[in-house]
């Protein structure tokens, strides 16, 4: 969706943008075409890396968790919690 305008804007107005990007690099067709296919992967990574904290507190604001949800959520357990046995079963314990 967002290349498609760039498109229009590059055929009708003759504005050099992702066309003439990819015609500029000195590859064979096949490879201009995946350089097509992978440039707005690239592209729409690295906006949505940008978005992604805003969105989720956006998200958080409108759909507040349920008490449910609250209530389900570990306290002790956690990724960097102990890997010794002892203390891992002392952690699920206190769950």
């Amino acid at each position: 969706a967002l290349f498609v305008p760039l498109l229009f804007i590059e055929v009708y107005f003759d504005v050099p943008l992702v066309k003439a990007l990819i015609f500029s690099i000195d590859l064979s067709l096949g490879q201009q075409l995946a350089f097509f296919f992978v440039l707005p992967s690239i592209f729409l990574s690295l906006i949505m890396l940008v978005v992604l904290g805003p969105s989720v507190r956006i998200f958080e604001i409108l759909w507040p968790a349920m008490v449910e949800e609250e209530l389900s959520r570990t306290k002790f357990i956690h990724d960097h919690a102990s890997t010794d046995v002892e203390t891992s079963l002392a952690l699920v314990d206190l769950e």
